[in-house]
């Protein structure tokens, strides 16, 4: 009686769970090099400015905002400063352009230090590391610039994106990210929720660190593109998933 009621809780819970597309090994705990490059050279020169230092390039003075590598300010030639609805219409002119930048991820307005300490409106730009040296990015601002001689325009831009995975492969302390409170097992196999595509043969990940969920939680990523909101709604078959390497790709998966 026992035994027959312990089979039919199982076949309940297999029921009750979410559909599995077919389960694979963890992958290995050996030092391994990340599949996708670390971009550790994305935060020096020529993508940012030298610590502690500004340049100018294509009219603009290119400044650190703040202490970190990743926020800078690109100031035009001195001019009367844009009032909000100014540079909003001017930045609805440009969206394409500024879109088209390579690497672009956001575009909006922002508020920018000013003369004598007065906050100014600014247009506001997420780019991804290694996306463009700033010699580049100014260049294409400058043809924005050109349009409103005697205005002095301020971009800010931030680089976005992690430099490296979450952790290494070889770290017993690296384990699957989960999308709420699963408890992730060790050695037991993991079932894929969905699987790849027939033809998926890029490999993303050769360790649990590589992977990550987007920033809304909803996604599993690669790290390079984890900062990324992905999908934001709750998910009630990933209720006891967890975010990792499955089979060198970055995927949701029970155990």
């Amino acid at each position: 009686m026992r035994r027959l009621s312990a089979v039919l809780l199982f076949a309940g819970c297999a029921l009750l769970g979410p559909k599995v597309a077919r389960w694979a090994d963890p992958p290995a705990r050996k030092r391994s090099a990340p599949v996708l490059p670390r971009r550790d050279d994305c935060l020096k020169p020529p993508f940012t400015l030298p610590p502690g230092q500004s340049l100018s390039s294509h009219g603009f003075a290119i400044a650190p905002r703040g202490d970190g590598a990743r926020e800078l300010t690109f100031t035009s030639a001195p001019g009367a400063a844009f009032e909000p609805d100014e540079l909003f219409e001017l930045l609805q002119r440009n969206e394409a352009t500024l879109k088209a930048i390579d690497g672009v991820e956001h575009v909006g307005m922002s508020g920018c230090p000013g003369a004598a300490g007065r906050p100014v409106p600014c247009v506001s730009l997420s780019l991804q590391l290694c996306s463009e040296p700033l010699d580049a990015l100014a260049e294409v601002l400058a043809g924005i610039a050109d349009e409103s001689r005697g205005r002095q325009l301020v971009f800010h831009v931030a680089l976005v994106g992690a430099v490296g995975p979450r952790c290494e492969a070889d770290d017993a302390r690296c384990r699957p990210e989960p999308y709420g409170s699963a408890s992730y097992r060790p050695g037991d196999r993991r079932g894929l929720l969905v699987a790849p595509p027939a033809d998926a043969d890029d490999a993303q990940c050769n360790g649990d660190g590589e992977c990550a969920k987007s920033s809304c939680g909803g996604d599993c990523l690669p790290w390079t593109i984890a900062h990324q909101p992905g999908r934001c709604t709750a998910d009630a078959k990933l209720r006891d998933a967890l975010c990792g390497c499955v089979e060198h790709r970055c995927t949701w998966f029970v155990q």
